[in-house]
């Protein structure tokens, strides 16, 4: 800490002598500057010393120039440089420029390299670095509240090395590239930009080895105020403000690359992007994303994930949980995750598409959505429940290596009625389908985002509202082969007929119905369809005590077909 404190010590007294120089408009007054600079820096650092080549004046530019500048400390050489470029007043350094710098830091058997071909600084208050240096000695917890009022306009370093060792060889971690900030105003970085690669070898992170890569890492109105405050808050306050992102509105990344050898692990992805507007994230989007594992011999890959409308604000922190306003759940826009593959030694399945539409709102009163996967393929040999002889028939069904599916679902709300009617599809090719639809009333969505959500309990359902359901199967060779291959099914279906029928006793006709269906689908083997339609909107909640009852019946239609 002492050696870093004695290098801030004398970039600022030099920045001063900037001072000195630009005032007095000559080559001595530069010399004389940095000799008042060096003089004072020994006599506060007795085995501290500053040497250089030949101190240069640029009246053009109202710059000092230093030749070859080096920074010793117990007789070890900390800093060196090329050369050393320093223009800016008695209150304001305009910039401090470093060329092929070299820094080395050593304690016990540890070392630390640094090198770029540039660090520079621009726009610094002089009189607030003295107030900063004064808090780390006399009054360190005030020192972040000091580092806000110096932190750079721009930082420019460029090319960057940096290396760790232990026992003055082995390599620990490794960092290198470019890294920029433009336009930081009172903490508040308008535009960091980083091109980076990082290898920790010994684990630092998490005590797992990992190599970083990075072309291009880019961040807009990152506020280094709320990273000090949460790092200086109570534990608990630590989430929330994680969530607001500290105060970022775009973040883009190109060409990421992670690894992790011990565990034989690589991500990568193209490009990931978020904008955020007010605490909302309109647009999250990664591309070409890879994960592999060798030690399991899996691979999950996706073209693109992206997905908008989420509301930070509406997400809490309490203690150990996350509740969550049912707004933000509602708030979510369009989303989607395209040409999905997931292989390994055991199976290989790929998805054309999973994902929400955005809310359509056709006449402020009426609502929709639809959720969807599509072409869900996977081959038929990964069946590992069915034998050879069902996998051929499927695939004699189907004419493919491949068996497929398709679901979708669509949800209508109508605002005024307070109604939400479901309709939902899932399509197994050329072997199955079913088809389910349902209504509810009573739901008033804007109550429902009101609440916080810690758990499905806490949805307000006292009002909700029974109206219709009706589920449907058609068979068109599933039921066939199975049973075909497997009479065994008959005997489970038979179960399930006396457990159906147990169900109803209460209710005859409805149970006759039952059996009458089940019966005609096992003969069949074509269709099979159950309906149950209020008479009049019947709370979802009293209906367990009036099936038990056994009234549910009047109140309720029910219906059994098959064939």
């Amino acid at each position: 800490m002492k050696k870093l404190l004695l290098i801030a010590i004398l970039l600022v007294g030099l920045s001063g002598g900037g001072y000195f120089y630009v005032q007095n408009y000559s080559h001595q007054a530069a010399i004389k500057a940095v000799e008042q600079v060096k003089a004072s820096l020994i006599i506060n650092f007795e085995d501290s010393n500053f040497t250089y080549d030949e101190v240069r004046a640029n009246i053009i530019t109202q710059t000092a120039i230093i030749k070859d500048p080096n920074i010793f400390y117990n007789g070890e050489q900390l800093l060196t440089a090329k050369r050393l470029e320093i223009a800016g007043d008695d209150k304001l350094l305009r910039k401090l420029a470093l060329f092929d710098v070299a820094f080395s830091f050593a304690k016990d058997d540890s070392i630390v390299r640094f090198t770029a071909d540039e660090i520079s600084i621009e726009e610094v208050p002089l009189e607030q670095i003295d107030r900063f240096l004064l808090a780390i000695q006399m009054k360190p917890e005030l020192a972040a509240v000091e580092l806000i009022k110096i932190l750079p306009e721009e930082i420019w370093i460029e090319n960057l090395h940096l290396t760790a060792a232990e026992n003055q060889l082995k390599e620990v971690i490794k960092v290198s590239g470019d890294f920029l900030v433009e336009d930081m105003v009172d903490g508040v970085a308008g535009l960091i930009r980083v091109s980076t690669l990082i290898e920790d070898k010994s684990g630092l992170a998490d005590s797992t080895p990992v190599f970083l890569q990075m072309d291009d890492f880019e961040v807009l109105g990152l506020d280094v105020n709320s990273i000090l405050s949460t790092i200086q808050a109570e534990p608990e306050a630590d989430l929330s403000e994680a969530l607001n992102l500290f105060g970022i509105t775009n973040l883009d990344i190109e060409n990421f690359y992670l690894s992790i050898p011990s565990e034989e692990l690589t991500m990568s992805a193209k490009n990931h992007r978020l904008v955020i507007d007010d605490q909302i994230i309109e647009q999250f989007k990664i591309e070409e994303f890879a994960f592999n594992t060798d030690k399991k011999n899996t691979e999950v890959t996706f073209q693109e994930l992206s997905f908008d409308g989420i509301d930070l604000k509406n997400i809490d922190v309490f203690d150990d949980s996350i509740a969550v306003d049912a707004g933000t759940l509602f708030s979510l826009g369009e989303f989607e995750i395209t040409d999905i593959n997931v292989s390994s030694e055991v199976f290989a399945i790929s998805i054309a598409a999973v994902g929400c539409s955005a809310i359509k709102n056709e006449n402020e009163n009426t609502f929709s959505r639809e959720h969807y996967i599509t072409d869900v393929s996977f081959p038929i040999k990964s069946l590992e429940f069915l034998d050879r002889q069902a996998k051929e028939k499927i695939h004699q069904a189907v004419q493919s290596d491949q068996i497929s599916l398709n679901f979708i679902s669509q949800f209508i709300y109508e605002k005024k009625s307070l109604v939400l009617q479901n309709h939902s599809e899932f399509q197994l090719n050329d072997l199955a389908e079913f088809d389910a639809q349902i209504e509810l009333g009573g739901l008033d969505i804007e109550k429902v985002m009101k609440k916080k959500i810690h758990q499905a309990s806490d949805l307000p359902l006292e009002d909700l509202e029974f109206k219709k359901i009706e589920i449907e199967y058609t068979d068109q060779e599933l039921a066939n082969i199975l049973f075909d291959i497997y009479p065994q099914l008959e005997s489970v279906f038979g179960l399930m007929n006396v457990w159906g029928e147990s169900l109803l006793s209460l209710y005859p006709e409805e149970k006759k119905a039952f059996t009458d269906a089940s019966r005609n689908f096992l003969e069949g083997k074509n269709q099979v369809r159950a309906s149950a339609v209020a008479e009049f909107p019947i709370k979802l909640l009293d209906i367990p005590e009036l099936f038990i009852s056994g009234e549910l019946n009047q109140n309720m239609r029910i219906d059994f077909f098959g064939s």
